[in-house]
């Protein structure tokens, strides 16, 4: 169940975007095991007027972004998140040309007690998922 929020400089297709999208989504849940199902993506597209690297505005031969994903702390190993930011980034470096190096991908590991949907937190889930087990103890 993850959530992850794109946001990219201006000068990216739409082509690009759907490409940049099924890249993320792949990845999600081919390196991280997550379930597309369940996997929201959205996009941001900001002027390049408005993305400023090192004190300048980022320069008109340039695409920059910043992908955020927050995952459920403790789903994912240490390999699993550094080789999905290094596999993601070349990825999309191979979309974009021209790409600037001082672009992001961070991952957001929360807490299973403080995020959920449909209404139920993820430890909640978990503990309902387990309680067979309990039963039988």
């Amino acid at each position: 169940m993850p959530y992850l929020h794109l946001r990219i400089s201006d000068g990216v297709t739409v082509e690009q975007q759907r490409q940049l999208i099924d890249v993320i989504m792949s990845n999600t849940a081919s390196i991280l095991g997550k379930k597309s199902a369940l996997t929201v993506i959205t996009v941001d597209v900001i002027p390049q007027s408005q993305w400023v690297i090192g004190g300048q505005v980022l320069s008109d031969d340039l695409v920059s972004f910043y992908l955020d994903i927050k995952i459920t702390e403790g789903t994912n190993t240490k390999q699993e998140k550094s080789y999905y930011v290094h596999n993601t980034f070349e990825k999309i470096a191979n979309i974009l040309s021209d790409i600037s190096p001082v672009s992001y991908i961070v991952i957001d590991s929360i807490p299973a007690d403080s995020w959920g949907y449909a209404g139920q937190t993820q430890e909640f889930r978990y503990i309902q998922s387990n309680q067979h087990i309990k039963d039988k103890l």
